[in-house]
């Protein structure tokens, strides 16, 4: 079975924030924290789910994380 994972980020308009002067340290403990952090501890709503006929390698998942 083929496993495959794609993430679109959504676009904000406003400028740029500073880069983080932590994020090295925080880069460097991130496989600590990737078990409680991000996509894994998100909630969200899957508002719709569809399957491509295209060689079936992906599903289009909609999902509403709240505002």
């Amino acid at each position: 079975m083929i496993e495959l994972g794609r993430y679109t980020m959504l676009k904000v308009g406003h400028k740029s924030a500073p880069k983080d002067p932590k994020r090295h340290k925080k880069l460097r403990s991130s496989a600590k924290r990737m078990t409680t952090d991000g996509l894994n501890s998100l909630r969200y709503d899957v508002i719709k789910s569809v399957k491509t006929a295209e060689y079936q390698l992906y599903t289009n998942i909609t999902v509403n994380i709240g505002a």
